[in-house]
């Protein structure tokens, strides 16, 4: 489960940075 835990932290941050810098192109 920890190491589960750890894999989606990670992809949720990628895409969490993905998501901003898509922004902050757009703007």
């Amino acid at each position: 489960i920890g190491v589960r835990q750890i894999e989606l932290s990670q992809e949720g941050s990628a895409m969490g940075s993905m998501v901003v810098e898509c922004i902050c192109a757009e703007v």
